[in-house]
């Protein structure tokens, strides 16, 4: 029943967008506590990132989207979950950073918290590969190429859709495209690390 009701809530996103707006709150509240329901999380992933293309101007408000990051990062950090639920996840939210302000760095704020999972997670990787001795890194790099994968993948995902920042909105003369100062800020320098590790070719 809960998967049925929020496939549904995707499948009507930009109706419910576009004529029952007052309602978006509530439906967001419910899509996202499904995401600890069994056989609803994935249709619940699909249903938010709906919600975020289709509602992206009304969620796209700073408290909003700073308590959505808040509790959207549970779920980003969970390495249990698939891949493409959280992916799905960071596709959404990046849409709604992407709807900010940059004049007074709410965009660049919020988007260096959507990154901050999937880097510490990397960045954890790359420090147990350098300690985990010449005999382990090979086994580690075995066991953990999907997890690192995905944190690549997220990242990927939520420069991708923030890329479509829009600068020429009205009263927005001071606002920049805030991909390029984050990414600046230590991303890539860590993504770097990633692709230049020893046998990444193995991960």
């Amino acid at each position: 029943m809960r998967a049925s009701a929020v496939r549904l809530v995707g499948n009507f996103g930009k109706t419910l967008a576009a004529e029952h707006s007052h309602s978006l709150e509530g439906v967001v509240h419910f899509v996202l506590s499904s995401l600890v329901v069994d056989g609803a999380a994935e249709h619940a992933a699909i249903a938010f990132r709906s919600l975020c293309v289709h509602a992206k101007r009304q969620l796209g408000r700073q408290e909003t989207v700073l308590a959505l990051l808040r509790v959207c990062e549970p779920a980003l950090s969970n390495v249990e979950l698939t891949a493409e639920l959280r992916i799905a996840l960071a596709e959404g939210l990046a849409r709604l950073v992407a709807e900010l302000p940059s004049r007074d760095d709410q965009a660049r704020s919020a988007l260096t918290e959507l990154l901050r999972t999937p880097c510490t997670l990397l960045q954890n990787a790359l420090q147990h590969g350098a300690t985990a001795g010449e005999a382990g890194v090979g086994a580690w790099r075995r066991q953990s190429a999907e997890n690192v994968a995905t944190q690549v993948a997220l990242v990927g995902a939520a420069i991708r859709f923030c890329d479509r920042y829009n600068v020429d909105v009205p009263g927005a003369a001071a606002n920049v495209n805030p991909v390029l100062p984050v990414m600046q800020s230590g991303v890539w320098d860590l993504l770097l690390q990633v692709f230049t590790a020893p046998d990444w070719d193995c991960v």
